[in-house]
């Protein structure tokens, strides 16, 4: 195993003394650096239900997340690279549908609906289902995005019988001088490409 241990030496001299001293700060920027590629590397696996692909998402400096499937010809399928964080994918019962939640910042994420069609193509919706749903509430209660910030989504569940995606809005809303926190159970319709939910919005200060 590498060591990343440096010996650094001393002098009375101020000049060597500061260069000293840079390059200790130099050394010390570089075993960090060093040290958090090693801990973001490594595979997050994600097997859908009946075991007929896998989502693996492969991290060094970036993340790369890619579909493989277990039998067939172009078993792998890029779907994202260059990601800082690693995202969470939830697949349907059926397996023709997959949700991907991707942290975008701090306390913020985006969300993706993607399509496997049966000649096993992949379909990514244009549209984020977070910003679907913060449109959603702009149309029933008149609050902008614009005016809020740790904004995302939670998965709840499928309903493939239904043909929908249950899922939460949550972010925390700057009105009056005071935060209050959004909290909405919301529904994504597969077919139309509709979002409904209940009528009130579940705000707490």
């Amino acid at each position: 195993m590498r060591s990343n241990r440096c010996f650094l030496f001393h002098h009375k001299n101020h000049t060597d003394s500061f260069v000293v001293n840079t390059m200790r700060h130099i050394f010390l920027i570089l075993i960090i650096a060093e040290t958090v590629s090693q801990c973001l590397a490594g595979d997050i696996t994600t097997t859908s239900p009946k075991k007929t692909f896998k989502i693996v998402q492969h991290g060094e400096a970036y993340w790369t997340e890619t579909i493989q499937f277990a039998k067939g010809e172009n078993r792998n399928i890029g779907i994202e690279y260059g990601i800082s964080w690693p995202a969470s994918f939830y697949i349907s019962p059926d397996e023709q549908w997959i949700l991907r939640v991707q942290k975008s910042g701090s306390g913020d994420n985006i969300s993706y609906i993607y399509r496997i069609d049966e000649k096993r193509r992949v379909w990514r919706m244009e549209q984020q289902i977070g910003r679907l749903g913060f449109e959603f509430i702009k149309r029933e209660t008149g609050l902008s995005e614009s005016n809020m910030y740790h904004t995302g989504i939670d998965f709840v569940s499928w309903d493939i019988d239904g043909n929908t995606l249950n899922f939460r809005i949550h972010a925390s809303i700057i009105r009056k001088g005071s935060d209050h926190a959004l909290d909405r159970a919301l529904t994504y319709n597969l077919i139309t490409h509709t979002i409904s939910g209940p009528t009130k919005t579940n705000s707490k200060h």
